[in-house]
């Protein structure tokens, strides 16, 4: 029966995480990268796998920053 179900594609999983931020508090990213926070550095070696070196290198850092937030938060495309 589950293989009747369609899977979903990238873009509707994002849509579905869209309405969820994992990170709690609007202003928590910015408290963990002030703080020097574990997770930060966590979350950029994520970042790094995920985008690859080539990609994060191409980010301006207002870019880097808006995916650091979406990865954070789990929203990621």
């Amino acid at each position: 029966m589950l293989e009747a179900t369609p899977k979903m594609s990238t873009a509707q999983l994002a849509m579905i995480n869209a309405g969820y931020d994992r990170t709690g508090l609007a202003g928590n990213l910015d408290y963990q990268i002030e703080n020097d926070h574990g997770d930060v550095d966590k979350n950029i070696m994520a970042m790094r796998e995920f985008y690859g070196e080539a990609e994060i290198a191409k980010m301006t850092p207002a870019k880097f920053y808006e995916n650091y937030k979406k990865f954070s938060s789990g929203i990621i495309y």
